[in-house]
Protein backbone atom coordinates (compact mmCIF):
# COMPACT_ATOMS: atom_id res chain seq x y z
CA UNK A 1 0.00 0.00 0.00
CA UNK A 2 1.35 3.44 -0.92
CA UNK A 3 1.41 5.91 1.93
CA UNK A 4 -0.16 9.34 1.50
CA UNK A 5 2.28 12.19 1.91
CA UNK A 6 2.95 15.72 0.74
CA UNK A 7 4.16 15.87 -2.84
CA UNK A 8 6.91 18.45 -2.33
CA UNK A 9 8.78 17.95 -5.59
CA UNK A 10 5.58 18.79 -7.51
CA UNK A 11 5.71 22.23 -5.85
CA UNK A 12 9.35 22.70 -6.87
CA UNK A 13 8.52 21.92 -10.48
CA UNK A 14 5.45 24.16 -10.42
CA UNK A 15 7.49 27.10 -9.09
CA UNK A 16 10.11 26.47 -11.74
CA UNK A 17 7.40 26.37 -14.42
CA UNK A 18 6.11 29.75 -13.25
CA UNK A 19 9.66 31.13 -13.41
CA UNK A 20 10.08 29.86 -16.96
CA UNK A 21 6.80 31.47 -17.96
CA UNK A 22 7.80 34.81 -16.42
CA UNK A 23 11.13 34.75 -18.24
CA UNK A 24 9.34 33.99 -21.52
CA UNK A 25 6.92 36.88 -20.97
CA UNK A 26 9.66 39.35 -19.97
CA UNK A 27 11.81 38.23 -22.89
CA UNK A 28 8.98 39.24 -25.22
CA UNK A 29 9.25 42.88 -24.19
CA UNK A 30 12.68 43.39 -22.65
CA UNK A 31 16.29 42.40 -23.21
CA UNK A 32 17.13 40.50 -20.04
CA UNK A 33 20.24 41.67 -18.17
CA UNK A 34 21.31 38.09 -17.35
CA UNK A 35 22.38 35.60 -20.00
CA UNK A 36 19.32 33.57 -21.02
CA UNK A 37 21.30 30.31 -20.94
CA UNK A 38 22.18 30.88 -17.28
CA UNK A 39 18.53 31.55 -16.43
CA UNK A 40 17.39 28.43 -18.29
CA UNK A 41 19.82 26.07 -16.63
CA UNK A 42 19.02 27.46 -13.17
CA UNK A 43 15.29 26.86 -13.47
CA UNK A 44 15.67 23.60 -15.41
CA UNK A 45 17.95 22.08 -12.75
CA UNK A 46 16.65 23.69 -9.57
CA UNK A 47 13.95 21.10 -8.73
CA UNK A 48 16.40 18.22 -9.23
CA UNK A 49 19.07 19.94 -7.14
CA UNK A 50 16.59 20.49 -4.29
CA UNK A 51 15.46 16.85 -4.43
CA UNK A 52 19.08 15.62 -4.46
CA UNK A 53 19.73 17.65 -1.32
CA UNK A 54 16.63 16.71 0.71
CA UNK A 55 15.76 13.16 -0.46
CA UNK A 56 17.56 9.91 0.23
CA UNK A 57 19.15 8.35 -2.86
CA UNK A 58 18.44 4.91 -4.27
CA UNK A 59 20.85 3.96 -7.05
CA UNK A 60 19.18 1.30 -9.15
CA UNK A 61 21.97 -0.45 -11.06
CA UNK A 62 20.16 -0.54 -14.42
CA UNK A 63 19.63 3.24 -14.47
CA UNK A 64 23.19 3.74 -13.25
CA UNK A 65 24.58 1.53 -16.04
CA UNK A 66 22.66 3.48 -18.71
CA UNK A 67 23.82 6.76 -17.18
CA UNK A 68 27.46 5.66 -17.39
CA UNK A 69 27.03 4.78 -21.08
CA UNK A 70 25.44 8.13 -21.90
CA UNK A 71 27.99 10.13 -19.90
CA UNK A 72 30.91 8.34 -21.55
CA UNK A 73 29.47 8.74 -25.06
CA UNK A 74 28.63 12.41 -24.54
CA UNK A 75 32.13 13.16 -23.22
CA UNK A 76 33.71 11.25 -26.12
CA UNK A 77 31.50 13.09 -28.62
CA UNK A 78 32.52 16.47 -27.22
CA UNK A 79 36.20 15.49 -27.00
CA UNK A 80 36.43 14.08 -30.54
CA UNK A 81 34.65 17.03 -32.12
CA UNK A 82 36.78 19.43 -30.12
CA UNK A 83 39.92 17.63 -31.31
CA UNK A 84 38.69 17.82 -34.92
CA UNK A 85 38.04 21.58 -34.52
CA UNK A 86 34.33 21.09 -35.19
CA UNK A 87 33.37 23.08 -32.09
CA UNK A 88 34.86 26.34 -30.84
CA UNK A 89 35.09 27.63 -27.28
CA UNK A 90 31.59 29.12 -27.41
CA UNK A 91 30.15 25.82 -28.62
CA UNK A 92 32.10 24.00 -25.93
CA UNK A 93 30.42 26.12 -23.25
CA UNK A 94 27.05 25.26 -24.78
CA UNK A 95 27.87 21.56 -24.70
CA UNK A 96 28.95 21.77 -21.05
CA UNK A 97 25.71 23.64 -20.36
CA UNK A 98 23.61 20.87 -21.96
CA UNK A 99 25.66 18.15 -20.25
CA UNK A 100 25.25 19.64 -16.75
CA UNK A 101 21.51 20.02 -17.25
CA UNK A 102 21.19 16.41 -18.44
CA UNK A 103 23.35 15.00 -15.64
CA UNK A 104 21.64 16.81 -12.76
CA UNK A 105 18.14 16.03 -14.03
CA UNK A 106 18.91 12.37 -14.74
CA UNK A 107 20.38 11.88 -11.26
CA UNK A 108 17.60 13.84 -9.58
CA UNK A 109 14.78 12.03 -11.39
CA UNK A 110 15.97 8.40 -11.47
CA UNK A 111 17.91 8.20 -8.21
CA UNK A 112 15.86 10.50 -5.96
CA UNK A 113 12.38 11.47 -7.26
CA UNK A 114 11.13 8.23 -8.82
CA UNK A 115 12.37 5.97 -5.97
CA UNK A 116 10.69 8.28 -3.44
CA UNK A 117 7.44 8.43 -5.42
CA UNK A 118 7.05 4.63 -5.39
CA UNK A 119 6.43 4.86 -1.66
CA UNK A 120 3.89 7.67 -1.86
CA UNK A 121 0.47 8.46 -3.24
CA UNK A 122 1.50 11.26 -5.59
CA UNK A 123 -0.90 13.50 -7.50
CA UNK A 124 -0.18 16.31 -9.93
CA UNK A 125 -3.19 18.46 -9.15
CA UNK A 126 -1.17 21.55 -8.21
CA UNK A 127 1.27 21.38 -11.14
CA UNK A 128 -1.61 20.86 -13.59
CA UNK A 129 -3.41 23.93 -12.23
CA UNK A 130 -0.22 26.00 -12.55
CA UNK A 131 0.42 24.81 -16.10
CA UNK A 132 -3.19 25.46 -17.13
CA UNK A 133 -3.17 28.94 -15.55
CA UNK A 134 0.02 29.80 -17.44
CA UNK A 135 -1.53 28.43 -20.64
CA UNK A 136 -4.71 30.48 -20.13
CA UNK A 137 -2.65 33.65 -19.67
CA UNK A 138 -0.68 32.88 -22.83
CA UNK A 139 -3.93 32.17 -24.71
CA UNK A 140 -5.57 35.39 -23.48
CA UNK A 141 -2.57 37.43 -24.62
CA UNK A 142 -2.60 35.62 -27.96
CA UNK A 143 -6.22 36.65 -28.55
CA UNK A 144 -5.80 40.20 -27.24
CA UNK A 145 -2.56 41.03 -29.04
CA UNK A 146 -3.49 39.78 -32.49
CA UNK A 147 -5.99 41.15 -34.93
CA UNK A 148 -7.72 37.83 -35.43
CA UNK A 149 -10.21 38.15 -38.22
CA UNK A 150 -12.05 35.07 -39.49
CA UNK A 151 -12.67 36.83 -42.80
CA UNK A 152 -8.97 37.65 -43.19
CA UNK A 153 -7.97 34.06 -42.42
CA UNK A 154 -10.48 32.59 -44.85
CA UNK A 155 -9.28 34.90 -47.61
CA UNK A 156 -5.63 34.08 -47.08
CA UNK A 157 -3.72 31.63 -49.26
CA UNK A 158 -0.83 31.06 -46.85
CA UNK A 159 -0.88 29.99 -43.19
CA UNK A 160 2.42 31.79 -42.68
CA UNK A 161 0.63 35.12 -43.11
CA UNK A 162 -0.30 34.80 -39.45
CA UNK A 163 1.99 34.48 -36.42
CA UNK A 164 -0.36 33.62 -33.59
CA UNK A 165 2.39 32.63 -31.16
CA UNK A 166 1.50 34.49 -27.92
CA UNK A 167 4.69 35.28 -25.97
CA UNK A 168 6.77 32.85 -28.03
CA UNK A 169 8.77 33.82 -31.10
CA UNK A 170 7.66 30.65 -32.87
CA UNK A 171 4.05 29.54 -33.27
CA UNK A 172 5.12 25.88 -33.11
CA UNK A 173 6.43 26.50 -29.58
CA UNK A 174 3.02 27.85 -28.59
CA UNK A 175 1.44 24.78 -30.19
CA UNK A 176 3.71 22.51 -28.13
CA UNK A 177 2.65 24.27 -24.95
CA UNK A 178 -1.05 23.91 -25.77
CA UNK A 179 -0.60 20.23 -26.58
CA UNK A 180 0.87 19.81 -23.10
CA UNK A 181 -2.00 21.88 -21.67
CA UNK A 182 -4.43 19.33 -23.13
CA UNK A 183 -2.54 16.50 -21.42
CA UNK A 184 -2.86 18.23 -18.03
CA UNK A 185 -6.47 19.27 -18.69
CA UNK A 186 -7.44 15.69 -19.52
CA UNK A 187 -5.60 14.56 -16.37
CA UNK A 188 -7.76 16.90 -14.30
CA UNK A 189 -10.86 15.42 -15.90
CA UNK A 190 -9.84 11.75 -15.60
CA UNK A 191 -8.76 12.14 -11.97
CA UNK A 192 -11.94 14.12 -11.20
CA UNK A 193 -10.18 17.33 -10.20
CA UNK A 194 -12.37 19.55 -12.39
CA UNK A 195 -16.08 19.85 -13.16
CA UNK A 196 -17.39 18.92 -16.60
CA UNK A 197 -18.46 22.49 -17.30
CA UNK A 198 -15.03 23.91 -16.47
CA UNK A 199 -13.41 21.18 -18.53
CA UNK A 200 -15.53 22.07 -21.57
CA UNK A 201 -14.83 25.80 -21.19
CA UNK A 202 -11.08 25.34 -20.82
CA UNK A 203 -10.98 22.75 -23.59
CA UNK A 204 -12.73 25.14 -25.97
CA UNK A 205 -10.58 28.17 -25.10
CA UNK A 206 -7.26 26.31 -25.25
CA UNK A 207 -8.02 24.52 -28.48
CA UNK A 208 -9.35 27.58 -30.28
CA UNK A 209 -5.89 29.02 -29.65
CA UNK A 210 -4.30 25.75 -30.71
CA UNK A 211 -6.12 25.87 -34.05
CA UNK A 212 -4.98 29.48 -34.50
CA UNK A 213 -1.33 28.40 -34.26
CA UNK A 214 -1.87 26.41 -37.48
CA UNK A 215 0.76 24.02 -36.12
CA UNK A 216 -0.17 20.74 -37.76
CA UNK A 217 1.88 18.54 -35.45
CA UNK A 218 0.37 20.10 -32.33
CA UNK A 219 -3.17 19.91 -33.72
CA UNK A 220 -2.95 16.32 -34.93
CA UNK A 221 -1.12 15.02 -31.84
CA UNK A 222 -3.79 16.63 -29.65
CA UNK A 223 -6.42 14.92 -31.79
CA UNK A 224 -4.54 11.62 -31.38
CA UNK A 225 -4.45 12.15 -27.59
CA UNK A 226 -8.23 12.42 -27.34
CA UNK A 227 -8.94 9.73 -29.93
CA UNK A 228 -6.73 7.17 -28.16
CA UNK A 229 -8.40 7.97 -24.87
CA UNK A 230 -12.02 8.21 -26.00
CA UNK A 231 -12.02 5.29 -28.41
CA UNK A 232 -11.36 2.94 -25.52
CA UNK A 233 -14.91 3.73 -24.42
CA UNK A 234 -17.54 2.53 -26.88
CA UNK A 235 -20.08 5.15 -25.84
CA UNK A 236 -17.89 7.81 -27.51
CA UNK A 237 -17.68 6.01 -30.86
CA UNK A 238 -21.01 7.35 -32.08
CA UNK A 239 -20.10 10.95 -31.12
CA UNK A 240 -16.77 10.61 -32.91
CA UNK A 241 -18.43 9.17 -36.00
CA UNK A 242 -20.93 12.04 -36.09
CA UNK A 243 -18.12 14.60 -35.82
CA UNK A 244 -16.19 12.92 -38.63
CA UNK A 245 -19.25 12.85 -40.89
CA UNK A 246 -20.03 16.52 -40.16
CA UNK A 247 -16.45 17.65 -40.84
CA UNK A 248 -16.15 15.53 -44.00
CA UNK A 249 -19.54 16.77 -45.22
CA UNK A 250 -18.61 20.41 -44.63
CA UNK A 251 -15.29 19.82 -46.38
CA UNK A 252 -17.03 18.47 -49.48
CA UNK A 253 -20.04 20.81 -49.54
CA UNK A 254 -18.56 24.20 -48.61
CA UNK A 255 -15.71 25.45 -50.83
CA UNK A 256 -14.67 28.12 -48.28
CA UNK A 257 -14.29 25.54 -45.52
CA UNK A 258 -12.45 23.21 -47.91
CA UNK A 259 -10.03 26.00 -48.87
CA UNK A 260 -9.47 26.80 -45.19
CA UNK A 261 -8.70 23.17 -44.30
CA UNK A 262 -6.39 22.72 -47.30
CA UNK A 263 -4.51 25.96 -46.62
CA UNK A 264 -4.22 26.01 -42.84
CA UNK A 265 -4.71 22.50 -41.46
CA UNK A 266 -3.91 19.89 -44.14
CA UNK A 267 -1.56 22.22 -46.08
CA UNK A 268 -1.19 19.94 -49.09
CA UNK A 269 1.17 22.34 -50.85
CA UNK A 270 3.56 22.30 -47.87
CA UNK A 271 3.92 18.54 -47.67
CA UNK A 272 6.19 17.79 -44.71
CA UNK A 273 7.39 21.43 -44.77
CA UNK A 274 10.92 20.37 -45.63
CA UNK A 275 11.16 17.56 -43.10
CA UNK A 276 11.86 15.00 -45.82
CA UNK A 277 14.94 16.91 -46.97
CA UNK A 278 16.01 17.48 -43.35
CA UNK A 279 15.79 13.77 -42.52
CA UNK A 280 17.75 12.85 -45.65
CA UNK A 281 20.42 15.33 -44.59
CA UNK A 282 20.35 13.86 -41.07
CA UNK A 283 21.04 10.41 -42.49
CA UNK A 284 24.14 11.67 -44.29
CA UNK A 285 25.27 13.27 -41.01
CA UNK A 286 24.64 10.09 -39.03
CA UNK A 287 26.62 7.76 -41.31
CA UNK A 288 29.68 10.02 -41.00
CA UNK A 289 29.86 9.38 -37.24
CA UNK A 290 27.28 6.81 -36.09
CA UNK A 291 29.10 5.98 -32.84
CA UNK A 292 30.03 9.38 -31.41
CA UNK A 293 27.83 11.88 -33.25
CA UNK A 294 28.60 15.57 -33.68
CA UNK A 295 27.33 17.12 -30.39
CA UNK A 296 24.18 19.21 -29.98
CA UNK A 297 25.58 22.42 -31.39
CA UNK A 298 27.67 21.14 -34.29
CA UNK A 299 25.02 18.68 -35.49
CA UNK A 300 22.58 21.59 -35.75
CA UNK A 301 25.13 23.54 -37.83
CA UNK A 302 25.65 20.53 -40.09
CA UNK A 303 21.95 20.05 -40.76
CA UNK A 304 21.61 23.79 -41.42
CA UNK A 305 24.40 23.66 -44.01
CA UNK A 306 22.60 20.83 -45.78
CA UNK A 307 18.95 21.86 -45.42
CA UNK A 308 18.91 25.53 -44.30
CA UNK A 309 17.21 24.48 -41.07
CA UNK A 310 18.81 24.23 -37.61
CA UNK A 311 16.21 21.74 -36.34
CA UNK A 312 16.06 18.03 -37.12
CA UNK A 313 12.29 17.99 -36.47
CA UNK A 314 12.70 14.56 -34.90
CA UNK A 315 13.92 14.10 -31.33
CA UNK A 316 15.41 10.65 -31.86
CA UNK A 317 17.27 11.63 -35.03
CA UNK A 318 18.62 14.59 -33.08
CA UNK A 319 19.92 12.26 -30.35
CA UNK A 320 21.64 9.87 -32.74
CA UNK A 321 23.24 12.69 -34.75
CA UNK A 322 24.36 14.51 -31.60
CA UNK A 323 25.53 11.70 -29.30
CA UNK A 324 25.60 8.55 -31.41
CA UNK A 325 23.71 5.28 -31.61
CA UNK A 326 24.64 4.06 -28.12
CA UNK A 327 23.05 7.12 -26.50
CA UNK A 328 19.87 6.54 -28.48
CA UNK A 329 19.80 2.88 -27.41
CA UNK A 330 20.39 3.96 -23.81
CA UNK A 331 17.38 6.29 -23.90
CA UNK A 332 15.28 3.44 -25.31
CA UNK A 333 16.57 1.35 -22.40
CA UNK A 334 15.41 4.03 -19.97
CA UNK A 335 11.87 3.91 -21.40
CA UNK A 336 11.85 0.13 -21.16
CA UNK A 337 12.96 0.26 -17.52
CA UNK A 338 10.22 2.75 -16.69
CA UNK A 339 7.31 1.01 -18.33
CA UNK A 340 8.13 -2.69 -18.72
CA UNK A 341 10.01 -3.79 -15.64
CA UNK A 342 7.67 -2.55 -12.91
CA UNK A 343 4.70 -4.80 -13.43
CA UNK A 344 3.49 -7.94 -15.06
CA UNK A 345 0.62 -7.86 -17.51
CA UNK A 346 -2.05 -5.69 -15.94
CA UNK A 347 -5.54 -7.14 -15.60
CA UNK A 348 -8.07 -4.47 -14.67
CA UNK A 349 -11.11 -5.36 -12.64
CA UNK A 350 -11.96 -1.75 -11.84
CA UNK A 351 -13.22 0.64 -14.56
CA UNK A 352 -11.84 3.74 -12.85
CA UNK A 353 -8.32 2.31 -12.73
CA UNK A 354 -8.59 1.14 -16.34
CA UNK A 355 -9.72 4.61 -17.38
CA UNK A 356 -6.63 6.12 -15.76
CA UNK A 357 -4.41 3.58 -17.50
CA UNK A 358 -5.99 4.33 -20.87
CA UNK A 359 -5.37 8.03 -20.28
CA UNK A 360 -1.68 7.42 -19.55
CA UNK A 361 -1.29 5.29 -22.67
CA UNK A 362 -2.89 8.03 -24.77
CA UNK A 363 -0.65 10.71 -23.22
CA UNK A 364 2.50 8.64 -23.69
CA UNK A 365 1.80 7.55 -27.28
CA UNK A 366 0.73 11.02 -28.46
CA UNK A 367 3.83 12.59 -26.85
CA UNK A 368 6.13 10.05 -28.49
CA UNK A 369 4.44 10.64 -31.86
CA UNK A 370 5.06 14.36 -31.36
CA UNK A 371 8.75 13.51 -30.87
CA UNK A 372 8.96 12.06 -34.36
CA UNK A 373 8.03 15.39 -35.95
CA UNK A 374 9.52 17.97 -33.59
CA UNK A 375 12.86 18.26 -31.84
CA UNK A 376 13.21 18.07 -28.08
CA UNK A 377 16.38 17.76 -26.04
CA UNK A 378 15.74 15.15 -23.37
CA UNK A 379 16.28 16.70 -19.93
CA UNK A 380 17.48 19.85 -21.63
CA UNK A 381 17.01 23.49 -20.60
CA UNK A 382 14.32 25.86 -21.80
CA UNK A 383 10.57 25.84 -21.22
CA UNK A 384 9.74 23.47 -24.11
CA UNK A 385 12.32 20.79 -23.23
CA UNK A 386 11.35 21.26 -19.58
CA UNK A 387 7.68 20.32 -19.78
CA UNK A 388 8.41 17.58 -22.32
CA UNK A 389 10.91 15.88 -20.03
CA UNK A 390 8.61 16.40 -17.03
CA UNK A 391 5.75 14.61 -18.77
CA UNK A 392 7.83 11.69 -20.05
CA UNK A 393 10.08 11.03 -17.07
CA UNK A 394 8.10 12.19 -14.03
CA UNK A 395 4.39 12.75 -14.70
CA UNK A 396 3.56 9.59 -16.68
CA UNK A 397 5.91 7.17 -14.81
CA UNK A 398 4.71 8.19 -11.35
CA UNK A 399 1.05 7.95 -12.28
CA UNK A 400 1.84 4.60 -13.87
CA UNK A 401 3.41 3.32 -10.63
CA UNK A 402 0.34 4.51 -8.71
CA UNK A 403 -1.98 2.68 -11.12
CA UNK A 404 -0.05 -0.57 -10.64
CA UNK A 405 -0.50 -0.36 -6.87
CA UNK A 406 -4.10 0.86 -7.08
CA UNK A 407 -4.97 -1.97 -9.46
CA UNK A 408 -3.50 -4.56 -7.06
CA UNK A 409 -5.51 -3.12 -4.19
CA UNK A 410 -8.75 -3.03 -6.19
CA UNK A 411 -8.08 -6.47 -7.64
CA UNK A 412 -7.63 -8.00 -4.18
CA UNK A 413 -10.73 -6.38 -2.69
Amino acid sequence: MIDKTNNNFEIYYAISMIAFALITVLGKFYSLPINNAIINIIFACLPSIICIIIYNPQFKKQYFFLLIIMVVMKILSISINLYNNNINNSDLLSEIYYFICFLLNYIGIFFFILPKSKKENVSFHFFSIVFLCVSIIFCAYNIASNNISIEKILNSNNSYDFLFSSFFTNRNHFGKMLFAANIFLLYMNVYKKISKMNFILLFSFININLLLTFSRTAIFCTLILYMLFLFRNKKYWMYALICIIVIFGAYELFPTFKAFMDTFIIRKSSGLTGRGDIWKSAYSIFIKSPIFGFTNTYSSKLVYNLSSNYYFHNSFIKIVCSDGIFCLLSWIGVFMLIFYTNSNKLVFQNKEVKNKYNYLKAAFISTIIYSFFEEYILMGPGIINYWYSFILFIFIPILYYNIIVENKVKYNE
